[in-house]
């Protein structure tokens, strides 16, 4: 129900990596130019002894490579064909996760042509090496390189290769942590994106592809509740079209979603499905990552050795393939291992191991939650002091990057205006300039132009004000989805948390009580099965109203699950609070007037604590979350104190 947050930000998930072969490999640009006189050939697609190389890697992607290997092109060959030779190699080793490889091989095809020869190999070249780069952490050199390609789709006005292009640079945004940016990528490439492939092997990206890279942009934000549809419908996809390697991708990504949401049991079942299916297939970093997210769990259930045996074997996978993201993470997860068997020089040693992994540039989150990581290990080492100030830097340290992340996406949206405002200005001088020649031309015309002058500036205005009215309620809705429960209008679990902790920061400085209650509905499931999902939502909202309007404006609810709520009561002891949600649970207990169903009463259970300043948040929540356990366990429709 509850869980820890910890956010991997600038790792590039696993769940894209095969992804982006599609993307990559089966994109093709339509030519809208005439090529020269000349007898040169312009390259507009892949051969198709190439295209076939890469729709048999999604099932046998190891052989697939050796067969690459082993077929290199003669010598005597074309520059264009040995420039796709290495293209398909280097996408092949990225989606193995092989970063370097792919980068070498990508930088090889290179090599052989450049824009002026062969301007659409050239930036289906530039978008693989984009994306292996970006696995390597040089994101800013991956964001250019795929900016590039993007302009010039644009320009030639593919949609094919705009799509490939708006999706590998939400990719990388997403490791940058411009979330914003990376949004707007996303979501622009799954509007233009088709629903169904076209041809056997002409692959171009679908709405099902991009369905996987924005829930891994949900679950970076950590919000689960938000990534996990679009992880079932990447699934989904999946299945329908017999994709066994990017179904291994989704379920991993969705297994790792429920877990966040509280459905460990399924999770864990998804992840264990997609563990099976990697293994099958060979996939050997497929095999890595299912261990780690499977040890993750083993942690959360205190089954350290299990834990560390899982983490072990996906390092061991990760070195093979210098995964320095990876490598840092499992590095630090075995520290943890060790730090809760108290092993402290051991925990100090593989810490020491994440650092040497670390790239502070590029992995600015990464490096805090090290720098967090010392310090708990420090105070269990008994210096506290040395603790203290480290985790205050760090804090400190979040703090800056988080405000310095705000202002370099203020600025990209700053410079945007001012170019368009550029723009207009010289389309406005444009028409000035013409207006001025037909008025010299002809002084009978005058006013018919001046009319016209005035009409299309009117309009100018018009629909400049029109573009920053519809710019301002875009930004609005992403605002609010980003913070906001879309079917009860709540806060999400996000936001809710984030909220939480500013009142434990203010009820810290004033010394007042706090007060926090879990809500889990009862027998929602058994609701949903009688009655069907749609009463169910209306359930969840008749919920969500009432709270509104019983509780206080100081009061903060938020939906944290499917039918779970937190509730946070400021400046309220214990007992105010239980006479609060006392006062709530007998409001929902009614049959509801709107749905003319009498035999449907609701009622929830909670759990209910006052907040101590000894222990930690996720400690606290975790006490709540157990006195729910109980009320549940009691017979349901009653408040336990934690």
């Amino acid at each position: 129900m509850i869980r820890s947050i910890w956010l991997p930000v600038s790792v590039l998930n696993f769940s894209v990596l095969l992804l982006s072969i599609i993307v990559l490999s089966y994109s093709h640009l339509v030519v809208a130019i005439a090529p020269p006189a000349s007898t040169k050939h312009y390259v507009s697609e892949l051969e198709e002894s190439y295209q076939k190389l890469l729709f048999n890697y999604r099932k046998f992607p190891n052989k697939t490579l050796k067969d690459l290997l082993a077929s290199p092109p003669k010598s005597s060959a074309d520059n264009s064909l040995k420039a796709q030779y290495y293209l398909v190699l280097s996408e092949a080793y990225y989606g193995l996760a092989y970063p370097d490889k792919a980068v070498l091989n990508a930088q090889l095809a290179l090599d052989y042509i450049d824009q002026a020869s062969q301007p659409w190999l050239f930036h289906k070249i530039q978008l693989t090496l984009a994306m292996a780069l970006d696995i390597q952490g040089n994101l800013e050199t991956a964001e250019s390189r795929a900016t590039n390609a993007l302009i010039w789709a644009r320009e030639l006005n593919d949609e094919r290769l705009e799509v490939s292009a708006l999706f590998s640079r939400g990719v990388i945004r997403t490791s940058l942590v411009d979330y914003l940016g990376a949004m707007q990528d996303l979501q622009q490439a799954y509007r233009l994106a088709p629903k169904e492939y076209q041809t056997k092997y002409r692959r171009d990206l679908t709405k099902g592809d991009v369905a996987n890279s924005l829930a891994l942009l949900y679950e970076y934000r950590n919000e689960d509740d938000l990534a996990a549809p679009f992880y079932e419908e990447s699934v989904q996809h999946c299945r329908n079209i017999g994709d066994e390697l990017q179904l291994s991708i989704s379920l991993y990504g969705l297994g790792k979603a429920n877990v966040g949401l509280g459905n460990k049991k399924e999770g864990k079942a998804q992840l264990q499905e997609a563990l099976k299916l990697s293994e099958k297939l060979d996939d050997i970093q497929g095999v890595a990552y299912a261990l780690r997210a499977l040890a993750s769990i083993e942690i959360k259930d205190n089954n350290l050795e299990v834990a560390e045996s899982l983490n072990l074997r996906a390092r061991e996978i990760f070195l093979a393939a210098n995964n320095a993201y990876m490598l840092l993470d499992s590095a630090r997860h075995l520290s943890i291992i060790a730090l809760k068997r108290q092993q402290l020089d051991l925990a100090f040693k593989h810490l020491k191991s994440a650092r040497e992994h670390l790239n502070a540039d590029s992995m600015p989150f990464q490096k805090l939650s090290l720098d967090i990581l010392e310090s708990q290990i420090l105070s269990k080492t008994g210096e506290h002091e040395k603790a203290y100030q480290l985790l205050l830097r760090s804090e400190q340290a979040k703090a800056e990057l988080l405000e310095k992340q705000s202002s370099q996406q203020l600025h990209r949206l700053r410079t945007q205006y001012e170019l368009d405002v550029i723009e207009g200005e010289n389309q406005l001088l444009e028409k000035a300039n013409q207006l001025q020649q037909v008025t010299i031309q002809s002084s009978r015309k005058q006013n018919q132009f001046l009319t016209i002058t005035i009409v299309s500036l009117g309009f100018v205005v018009l629909l400049v004000l029109v573009m920053v009215y519809r710019d301002r309620k875009h930004k609005a809705h992403l605002e609010k989805l980003a913070s906001t429960d879309s079917l009860t209008e709540l806060c999400n679990r996000r936001r809710t948390i984030e909220l939480l902790e500013e009142q434990i920061a203010l009820g810290r400085r004033l010394e007042t009580a706090l007060c926090v209650a879990i809500l889990d509905l009862d027998h929602f499931k058994s609701i949903n099965d009688k009655y069907g999902h749609g009463v169910g939502d209306e359930v969840l909202k008749h919920f969500a109203q009432l709270s509104r309007t019983n509780l206080r404006k100081t009061d903060i609810i938020g939906r944290i699950g499917g039918e779970e709520f937190l509730i946070v009561l400021p400046g309220t002891d214990l007992n105010g609070a239980k006479l609060v949600i006392n006062k709530l649970r007998k409001l929902v207990n009614q049959p509801i007037a709107s749905l003319n169903l009498d035999e449907l009463v609701p009622s929830f259970s909670a759990g209910l604590g006052l907040f101590d300043h000894q222990y930690d948040l996720e400690t606290f929540l975790q006490k709540v979350d157990n006195a729910l356990y109980q009320a549940k366990q009691a017979g349901r429709n009653q408040i336990q104190i934690a």
